[in-house]
């Protein structure tokens, strides 16, 4: 009889149940924190999707207070397709609402916001809560351009009191509608402050590389020395992680697989995509202490000219994305070797300031 092999790193993909590891305190305070509108913020490849689909397992059972709606944005960027995006969302939970004795025939699919009204009443019914998990939500920013009222009618239907606790995941761009100007509230009321999505504990990057929730039979063959090189080379990246340890499983060479990992062509778009994303004086900041390999608030401001606010709130933010991370005299270097060598061989970009 064959035997499946079971493939010890998951890379590009996500992942939930015995393949996900470690965010113990952003899914806590999900679950059982105070707040009924959160905003997980993360760069891409840090496992936003992941966290979703984590919180969508875990209280998918009978005796969970929560009912989880998994909700992807992607391509809602018109009126029509976000009402369509929902009823979407609701077949492929069919299975679960119908249990419920929801019954999805009476949604109408061209008006989210009917739906989910009749969706809250009969959960209230049930003594439940939706659990609404929103992906991708950046495409938010195109309908608010479209249709702002649109806009400021989802964000009354996702803070629906008690009856709806809403999750949104999204990189820094949906900080636009955060800035955005009117005579109401922005989207983005009630949501912020984010909560950052950054690199894993060394608890919780040590344990992914171990794969220490697959069976002993099925992890791969690594030592500690192996695991602390590679966790130290990524700085706790999960995507690097993955990546770098699906490398090292195939040559059984830590330098041989943080080399290819360097070279990956797909591991430098990304970092382009997310530096891309950042404000003007954001990329400054990165460049200049890749030159100098480290830096304090202080020496950035004489460097770059710029004032102390405008350094201190570029900082903060940089280090609660990943971008930076304190070394042992407590100044600020770029996070990862890799990223480290991207800065460096990186061009700057043609475009206009953001500052």
């Amino acid at each position: 009889m064959s035997t499946v092999k079971i493939i010890p790193y998951v890379v590009g993909q996500w992942v939930r149940g015995e393949r996900f590891y470690g965010r113990e305190a952003v899914l806590s305070e999900v679950l059982e924190g105070q707040r009924e509108s959160l905003w997980l913020l993360g760069t891409r490849r840090i496992g936003k999707t992941s966290l979703l689909k984590e919180l969508e397992l875990r209280t998918s059972t009978a005796a969970s207070d929560f009912v989880p709606l998994f909700w992807d944005f992607q391509g809602a960027d018109e009126p029509r397709e976000l009402h369509l995006s929902f009823h979407d969302a609701l077949l492929d939970a069919e299975e679960r609402l119908e249990q419920l004795g929801v019954d999805l025939d009476a949604m109408d699919a061209e008006d989210l916001f009917g739906s989910m009204a009749r969706l809250r009443r009969h959960l209230r019914s049930t003594d439940k809560r939706l659990l609404l998990l929103c992906d991708e939500v950046e495409e938010l920013i195109k309908l608010n351009t479209q249709d702002p009222s649109l806009l400021r009618k989802l964000r009354r239907a996702l803070q629906s009191g008690g009856e709806v606790r809403s999750v949104l995941t999204s990189t820094i761009r949906l900080w636009a509608l955060a800035e955005e100007r009117g005579d109401t509230s922005p989207f983005l009321h009630g949501f912020a402050p984010p909560l950052y999505l950054s690199t894993m504990t060394d608890e919780e990057a040590w344990s992914l590389l171990r794969q220490d929730h697959l069976p002993e039979a099925a992890r791969p063959s690594i030592g500690e020395e192996a695991v602390e090189a590679i966790a130290r080379a990524c700085d706790n990246h999960p995507y690097l992680l993955q990546l770098v340890g699906k490398r090292y499983s195939e040559t059984g060479d830590v330098e041989a697989a943080i080399e290819q990992v360097a070279t990956d062509e797909m591991v430098s778009y990304f970092f382009a995509v997310d530096f891309e994303m950042l404000s003007a004086v954001e990329q400054r900041i990165l460049r200049t202490i890749g030159e100098t390999s480290a830096a304090s608030s202080g020496s950035l401001e004489e460097r770059l000219d710029l004032t102390s606010s405008q350094v201190t709130g570029g900082l903060l933010r940089l280090e609660s994305l990943g971008f930076l991370r304190r070394n042992p005299q407590r100044q600020l270097e770029l996070a990862n070797g890799f990223f480290r060598e991207w800065v460096r061989r990186a061009k700057p970009l043609e475009r206009a300031s953001r500052d």
